[in-house]
C-alpha cells in the first residue's frame, strides 16, 4: 500500500498548504477525502462505485464509498500510478477500456488498496462502468449491483429503492433520509448561490479550484460538504469587493483536464491573456431532494446531469453564455470515452450558428502518454488567433 500512503502524505501537505494560503475550503476537501481513505487503508469496509450514483443513499449508511473516477484522478493528479498501458497489456485489458477502470484495477490487483466489500455502477454515463464492476466481481470474488438508467425515472427509482434495501441488510443504517434531506438540500442551496455568483462575475474564482472540488457532487448528504462549499461562498463574497471582469478573452472548458498538468488552465491563462470563467464538471444541476420522493428525486438528478443528454449539455451552455457572453469553448475529449466525444460534432455545429469559437482537444486524462501537450499548444495558438481577431498574441 506503499502508494496509497504516499498520497495520504501529499494530500496532508496539500491540506496544509491550501490552509496556510487561505483556501480553506480546499484544505477541508483534501481532509475529508484524507480522513475517508485512511479509513479504507486501516482495515474498514468500503463500497467502490462509480460516479453518478447518488451519493445521499450511501449517507444513510455507516459504510465508506470509494468512487472510483475520484480515486483515480487524485492518484493521476499526483503520478503515483504505474505504467498502465503495461498492465492493460499484461492482464489482456481491451486497449479500447477507459483509464479510469484500468487504473482502478492495478490498484485492487496490485494490493495498493483492500478489496472492496461490494461494486456498485450505474450504465450512465456510459457502459464501461458496469462492465468494468461485472469483471472486477469475479475477478476479485465480491457482490456487484448493477443500476441501470434507461430514461425511465420511475423504474430507476425502484432499482436505486432496492439497491438501498439490499445494502442495509448487510450495514447499520446511521442516518435518517430526513436528516440527509435536509443536509442535502442545504448544500445544493449553497451550490446554487455560489453558480448565481460566478455567472453574474465570471472569474471570481479560479477555475482550478472548481476542478479540484467536482467531486463533492459524490459527497452530497454529508455535512462537511455544506461547510466546504459555504466557506467557498463566503470567500467569493469577500472577492466581490475587489473584483474586475476578465480584461481578455472568457473561456468556457466543457469536460475533464489531463491531470498530470496541474497548471494547465494556469498557463492558458497567462500565455493568451484569457479567463477560463466556467466549466461544466461542477455543474451539480441544482435539484433537490423531498423525503416522500427521495428516491424519485435523485433518479431525477441523474436524469438532470449536464452529461445526460445532448439536449442537457446544449441547455446548460446555452444558460452560461447567457450571462456570461462566452468568448470561445474548449472541450476536451477524453480518449476511449464512448459518451462524450459524439456529442462534439453536434456541439460544433451549434456554437457555430451561435458565432461561438469552439475547438476540440483530445487525450487521455490518465495515461499521459495519449497527451500531446505541444501539439494541444499548437491548437491554442490557432484558436486564440481566431478569438483575437487574427492578431498575433505577443507571449
Amino acid at each position: 500500500m506503499k502508494q496509497m500512503k504516499a498520497l495520504v502524505h501529499r494530500m496532508d501537505l496539500s491540506a496544509r498548504l491550501h490552509k496556510g494560503l487561505g483556501s480553506t475550503y480546499l484544505s477541508q476537501y483534501l481532509e475529508m477525502q484524507k480522513k475517508s481513505l485512511e479509513k479504507i487503508l486501516a482495515g474498514g469496509s468500503y463500497i467502490a462505485s462509480t460516479f453518478y450514483m447518488p451519493s445521499e443513499l450511501f449517507k444513510l449508511l455507516d459504510i465508506e464509498v470509494i468512487y472510483i473516477e475520484r480515486l483515480t484522478g487524485f492518484t493521476a493528479a499526483n503520478q503515483l500510478l504505474t505504467n498502465i498501458q503495461f498492465y492493460r497489456s499484461l492482464n489482456n485489458l481491451p486497449e479500447c477500456g477507459c483509464s479510469y477502470q484500468i487504473a482502478f484495477d492495478s490498484l485492487l490487483s496490485n494490493k495498493h488498496i483492500p478489496w472492496p466489500s461490494e461494486i456498485i455502477a450505474l450504465n450512465y454515463a456510459c457502459d464501461d462502468g458496469w462492465i468494468y464492476g461485472s469483471y472486477a466481481s469475479a475477478k476479485y470474488s465480491v457482490p456487484f449491483h448493477f443500476v441501470e438508467v434507461n430514461r425511465d425515472t420511475q423504474a430507476l427509482a425502484v432499482d436505486l429503492k432496492d439497491l438501498y434495501n439490499k445494502l442495509r441488510s448487510k450495514y447499520i443504517e446511521k442516518n435518517s433520509i430526513e436528516k440527509i434531506v435536509e443536509i442535502s438540500n442545504s448544500t445544493m442551496a449553497v451550490k446554487e448561490e455560489i453558480d448565481a455568483l460566478r455567472l453574474e462575475n465570471p472569474g471570481i474564482i479560479n477555475s482550478m479550484d472548481a476542478f479540484r472540488i467536482f467531486t463533492l457532487y459524490n459527497d452530497l448528504g454529508d455535512l462537511q460538504t455544506f461547510d466546504i462549499l459555504n466557506d467557498l461562498k463566503n470567500k467569493i463574497h469577500e472577492g466581490l469587493q475587489s473584483y474586475q471582469k476578465p480584461s481578455g478573452a472568457k473561456i468556457l472548458w466543457l469536460g475533464v483536464i489531463p491531470l498530470y498538468h496541474n497548471r494547465i488552465i494556469t498557463d492558458l491563462e497567462e500565455r493568451y491573456v484569457c479567463r477560463v470563467v466556467y466549466e461544466d464538471l461542477f455543474d451539480f444541476t441544482n435539484r433537490y431532494l423531498s423525503v416522500d420522493g427521495f428516491f424519485n428525486d435523485l433518479a431525477s438528478r441523474i436524469e438532470s446531469s449536464v452529461f445526460f443528454s445532448l439536449q442537457n449539455r446544449l441547455d446548460a451552455i446555452q444558460r452560461y453564455n447567457k450571462t456570461i457572453e462566452i468568448d470561445g469553448i474548449i472541450h476536451f475529449s477524453q480518449r476511449n470515452c464512448k459518451f462524450l466525444p459524439s456529442m462534439v460534432p453536434i456541439l460544433r455545429r451549434e456554437m457555430e450558428k451561435a458565432n461561438i469559437p469552439f475547438v476540440e482537444v483530445s487525450g487521455d486524462v490518465i495515461e499521459s502518454q495519449y497527451f500531446n501537450i505541444e501539439g494541444f499548444w499548437n491548437v491554442m495558438d490557432v484558436f486564440f488567433e481566431g478569438i483575437y481577431g487574427g492578431r498575433k498574441l505577443v507571449y
